[in-house]
């Protein structure tokens, strides 16, 4: 199963998501978490849930979570693409969690000094220390989520807004096991990746993808 959240008028990046799990996956379901005014996606399984748009991150976590889906389930930002068939079970074996492990830029300093200036304490720091997971991807079943909602919901409202989802993976690993799902396999950026399993069109990246308006 797949998931997905996303919010507001333009749906072009979800879209193109879900065409590309349908290449691949043609029959398994895909659940797209969202509030009451986002267009209608086809294919998808709507389920809708509050959302407070000035608190993005915290409002995914916390739709996930309501999501609740008991099975293996690849949840997936809307900016990336399927290359090829995927086996969960496969890549977790025995384990219920999944997340993906940052290989790109490891040692590059955070910039705290964006948004706002909103994380000066973090300025300057590895990124790999203090966000080595990365919340594009993550792989795993619907308690896992509940959890993660709540470390979520648990830090300064500060990181409700922007990287408290990645704080919250990074807390979750420290105390329970989880299968480190390589960036560059898992997220692959189009421009330093040699064939990944997903294509993560990041950042300025969305434009090479996205059809004229």
């Amino acid at each position: 199963m797949f998931a997905f959240f996303h919010v507001g008028d333009d749906c072009r990046l979800p879209a193109r998501l879900v065409r590309s799990i349908r290449q691949h996956h043609p029959d398994a379901p895909i659940y797209h978490v969202t509030d009451g005014d986002t267009p209608t996606l086809k294919g998808v399984i709507r389920h809708e849930v509050e959302v407070d748009p000035d608190c993005l991150m915290l409002s995914r976590s916390r739709g996930y979570a309501d999501l609740g889906l008991p099975d293996l389930t690849l949840y997936l930002d809307t900016d990336m693409a399927l290359n090829r068939p995927i086996s969960l079970r496969s890549a977790l074996g025995e384990g219920s969690a999944g997340f993906c492990r940052r290989s790109y830029h490891r040692d590059a300093p955070f910039n705290g000094l964006q948004r706002g200036a909103l994380y000066l304490d973090l300025h300057n720091q590895p990124l790999d220390t203090v966000f080595p997971y990365v919340g594009c991807v993550v792989a795993t079943v619907g308690w896992v989520w509940a959890a993660l909602a709540a470390r979520h919901a648990a830090l300064e409202p500060r990181f409700w807004s922007w990287y408290g989802d990645q704080i919250a993976l990074r807390e979750y690993a420290k105390h329970h096991p989880v299968v480190d799902l390589p960036e560059s396999e898992w997220a692959g950026l189009p421009d330093l990746a040699d064939d990944p399993i997903i294509t993560h069109w990041k950042g300025q990246r969305k434009k090479l993808i996205l059809p004229a308006e």
